[in-house]
């Protein structure tokens, strides 16, 4: 039996603002693993444990959010700012928080804005992990 697959690249009915919002969110996942192989000193260890968690859980939903914004939309342009070691963690965590709040809007899909409330949770307890969890 022969099967036939033919690629068709679908054009993008997205904003461009979610394209812009994934690249961001990458980025700031890549910066989270950065901080994670960098942290030292007291209560490194516990930071250690908590970024490495959290990094698993936001590339798996960043993962869903934008294959489930593909099937949506169609193709996305995604361009990845330039990533480096948070100076602050928490101050990273706020405003990544924040963007996230700002850009719920984007999308008009509740299974969406529901994949991005997860990523924000994640966040959420990232921050109590390393702010409480000494």
């Amino acid at each position: 039996m022969k099967i036939n697959h033919k690629l068709t690249i679908m054009k993008t009915n997205a904003n461009p603002e979610i394209g812009k919002l994934f690249g961001q969110l990458y980025s700031f996942n890549e910066s989270l693993k950065l901080y994670h192989w960098h942290d030292t000193g007291e209560g490194s260890y516990a930071r250690h444990m908590a970024t490495d968690q959290a990094v698993d859980t936001v590339r798996g939903l960043l993962d869903r959010l934008v294959e489930t914004s593909y099937s949506v939309y169609g193709q996305i342009e995604i361009v990845i700012p330039q990533t480096g070691v948070p100076p602050c963690l928490v101050e990273a965590i706020k405003n990544t928080s924040e963007l996230i709040a700002r850009s719920q809007s984007l999308f008009q899909e509740g299974f969406l804005v529901s994949i991005l409330d997860e990523y924000q949770e994640a966040l959420h307890q990232l921050n109590y992990r390393i702010t409480r969890l000494k």
